[in-house]
């Protein structure tokens, strides 16, 4: 079952409820028509410059990243964090610098910007 951008949302709400310097955006499921993750993340690294970017994503996305629109773009403007699911591997496919596996999010997917310069580092 596909969960819906609206729980997919929640579950980040969920998942960061304990990090007062993360900050859940979702302008991806309030456009209309496609949209695309770099484009996202253009926005954000123009919004939040000094901001550490971090994309959650399930290694089920991570297998299909190289299929992602200017992917090496993507991976320049933000870090993923990667969640584990049904065994799929988390390594991240050649040359995708900023592809890492987390074990600290569970049951979340989108994305996050986390601020270092008004709420302190974000752990890494």
């Amino acid at each position: 079952p596909v969960a819906s951008a609206a729980d997919r949302a929640m579950m980040c709400r969920l998942a960061f409820a304990d990090c007062p310097w993360a900050v859940i955006d979702e302008r991806e499921i309030h456009r209309d028509g496609t949209s695309w993750s770099v484009e996202t993340a253009r926005e954000l690294a123009k919004e939040f410059p000094e901001a550490l970017r971090v994309w959650v994503l399930g290694a089920d996305q991570l297998a299909r990243l190289d299929r992602w629109k200017d992917v090496g773009e993507l991976c320049s403007l933000v870090e993923f964090a990667v969640l584990s699911r049904d065994g799929i591997s988390t390594v991240p496919p050649s040359g995708h610098r900023g592809a890492h596996p987390s074990d600290r999010v569970e049951g979340a997917g989108g994305a996050g910007v986390f601020d270092r310069t008004a709420r302190g580092p974000a752990p890494r």
